[in-house]
């Protein structure tokens, strides 16, 4: 899969404020969780979800979502009853990903 890496460094750099966010449930773009919320983003941008792993708290869940065409991205972090929108922009693209062993 492929992935920005500039935007994952993004998220490194938020995602200690997204998580306290979730915890106190009082983020200013925060909603109860569903699934429901990546069909709106779709529907609403042509965004999708090109990225998805566990935060460093092991609970949380951070979605990375992008159009390919227009280069619109979203970050959302999740846990099991929240969802917050932790950053949007343009001007994503994707890259392949650098294998270990793999020359530059």
């Amino acid at each position: 899969m492929k992935i920005l890496y500039t935007l994952l460094m993004a998220v490194a750099i938020v995602l200690s404020a997204s998580t306290l966010a979730l915890a106190n449930h009082d983020g200013p773009n925060c909603r109860p969780y569903d699934k429901v919320v990546f069909e709106e983003f779709f529907a609403d941008y042509g965004e999708s979800v090109v990225f998805k792993g566990f935060a460093e708290d092991g609970k949380s869940v951070l979605h990375v979502l992008m159009n390919p065409v227009t280069g619109t991205y979203t970050i959302l972090v999740a846990d099991s009853t929240n969802i917050c929108q932790v950053t949007a922009g343009q001007g994503g693209e994707t890259k392949k990903p650098r294998v270990p062993g793999e020359e530059a």
